[in-house]
This record gives structure tokens, sequence and C-alpha cells, in this order.
């Protein structure tokens, strides 16, 4: 169903959908020869992707500026023009106005040859059901990247583009995790926003994503890139609406380390982070209290080890675990220092 009488589907050159437009502007730009008939409910506009000169960038090709293009996740066919916060589940908001969202299907890999990522369906823990993603990067050396195609963007016209993130922090902090905007393809002067170590903040954070609506202006130029970039740690990029959608979204299982861990969650791991690492949930809930909820002594698979290679360890928390190893727990301390602050 189309609502508002936006009825007539607007394609470029290749058929690629660019918005919806009323029937009485679309034969406006047939008349003007801009565009051809393919139907009743299909136009087709000649070399829109490359318009003459800036008096074509007007709101003919950018009909759907202010509308919301509603798109079937399965199909990637355009059913509907809603607003923003009436988006139904399945569907993608691919812009509104100048705002601009994270559609997976419209990036690809632009990597070198070791470039490490895949465009794929994982468990959708804030809006329900299955979403396509991109996860990319891994925790070696591989400059791993993803990008859209150019856009024609209105010149000196600031846009947001909004999105959730997930993972791009290892243990170390020597990761790369960033998202780069191009203009004309000029790499040098390119504008980089660093994702990670509170560079920027989030606006939201729930279930271990983190929602970023990243502002830029075009300036005086033809076309615009996006890309994402990782490295040394593992990322993932998902569909999100404008952040007013989640006003009232409130993350029932915060993360009561989070201060503590020297990266953030990442859904690389099942429990979100490493397990057999100091600041895994469990050892840093006995460096805490000395105490994780389970017996290391009585257990049925025997006694248990403790694994705190390279912690940095309270005096307080030390004296716990000399309580623990008193009873027959085993407790790795390779490399760990003890310090006065306790957890």
């Amino acid at each position: 169903m189309i609502k508002n009488g936006l009825s007539v589907q607007v394609k470029d050159e290749n058929g690629k959908l660019i918005g919806m437009t009323y029937p009485k502007r679309a034969k406006g730009l047939l008349k003007k020869g801009r565009a051809q008939y393919v139907n009743d409910s299909e136009i087709r506009l000649h070399n829109a992707l490359r318009p003459t000169s800036e008096n074509e960038m007007t709101e003919d090709v950018y009909m759907n500026n202010n509308e919301n293009i509603i798109v079937d996740a399965n199909t990637g066919e355009a059913v509907e023009t809603v607003n923003a916060q009436q988006a139904p589940q399945g569907y993608i908001i691919k812009h509104d106005g100048n705002k601009l969202f994270f559609d997976a299907r419209e990036w690809s890999m632009s990597g070198g040859d070791n470039a490490v990522g895949q465009r794929t369906f994982i468990t959708d823990n804030i809006h329900g059901g299955l979403v396509n993603v991109w996860c990319f990067g891994d925790w070696n050396w591989n400059w791993s990247q993803i990008e859209t195609k150019p856009m024609h963007l209105k010149k000196n016209e600031t846009y947001v583009f909004t999105f959730w993130l997930n993972g791009g922090e290892n243990d170390i902090g020597n990761e790369t995790c960033q998202l780069e905007i191009r203009f004309d393809d000029d790499i040098e002067n390119r504008f980089v926003y660093k994702l990670n170590r509170n560079y920027i903040m989030p606006v939201k954070k729930y279930k271990g994503w983190e929602l970023y609506e990243i502002p830029f202006n075009t300036e005086n130029n033809e076309l615009t890139t996006l890309s994402f970039v990782a490295m040394r740690a593992p990322m993932a990029i998902m569909q999100a609406k404008e952040a007013s959608a989640y006003a009232e979204l409130v993350d029932d299982t915060p993360d009561e380390f989070a201060d503590k861990r020297p990266q953030r969650h990442n859904i690389f791991f099942s429990d979100g982070y490493p397990t057999n690492t100091w600041y895994s949930t469990a050892n840093l809930k006995v460096l805490r209290d000395g105490s994780d909820g389970q017996d290391y002594v009585t257990s049925n698979n025997g006694p248990q080890e403790i694994d705190l290679s390279g912690a940095v360890i309270s005096q307080q928390s030390l004296y716990k675990l000399l309580e623990k190893i008193s009873k027959g727990a085993s407790v790795n301390l390779s490399g760990a220092v003890i310090g006065n602050d306790d957890l």
C-alpha cells in the first residue's frame, strides 16, 4: 500500500530504486525528457546518477528527501512511505530527508586481498527477529573495509548518518575502528570518525550495541562515499532508526564491569567477552568479592582454575584468592600485578 498518493516508483538508469513520487510529478519528468515510461507505477530517470549541472540536483530527482522509503528486507522492493517512528519490523528505512540510515545491502567489501568480512543475518536483540548486518575485521593486522557506492547528496548540506555498532576494540588498545567519509573520492581530505575508546560517545547503549548519529556537511562536493574500517578487532554494523525512536529503550542487562574491561562487548564471543582472560565476567566477580557463584573446590569437575594472568589485583582480592587456594582451588597469577586499589 502506498500512502499520500506517492504511487510511482522512480528508478535510475540501472533499475535501482531511488525514490517514490506523485503521478503528476512523474508526468512532469517525462514531459521534460528526464525520464522514460516503464509502466503506470514506474519511471526510469535518464543519467540520474550523473546530473549535468547543479540545477539538475532538484527535488524532482530527490523527490524522496522528505519521505521515508520503506523497503521489504526480503525482496528489496519499496512498499510504503511512512513516518520513521512507524517503520515495522522486517523493513528498512533507507533515508528520511537529511537523515541517512545504514542498510547492509547497500555496502560491499572494499579492503585488500586480506580483508575479512561478510554480510550475514544475525538475531536482532534490539528490534526482534533476524537482521542483515555486516560483520568484518579480525584480531590480526588485516585491513578490512566496507563502503557504499558514491552518492549524489546536496552540496553544502548537513546530513546525519545513523547506525548500531558492536565490537571494534581489543584488550591492547591498538585497534582501528572508524567511519570515513570522502568526497569526490578525495582520500587525502576524507573525514575520519574514531568509533572506539570513547572518542565519539554513542547516543544509546543497549545489550552490547552502541547507537551512533554522525553529522557531516557535504560542503561544495558532488559525490559522497561512506566507509567503515576495522583492524585488530572484529566489528559489526546494524541498521537503526533515529535516536528518538529508542527514547524509551532501557538496557535491562548493563555490564556491571564496563569500567574495568579493556575492551567493550563483542558478539564474536558468546558471553560478549573472552572467557579465558582476567577480565572475563567470572574472573571479575572473583576479583570484586571473591565469589562468582561457583564452588571452585566441590565442583563436579574437581578443583577449578581461576585464570588471572596479567591481571591487576588489589591486596584485598589477593587475600580472598589465597583463601581459595588454601581450600584446593588453582589460580593462575602469571604476570599479575598487585595494586592498592580494590575493585
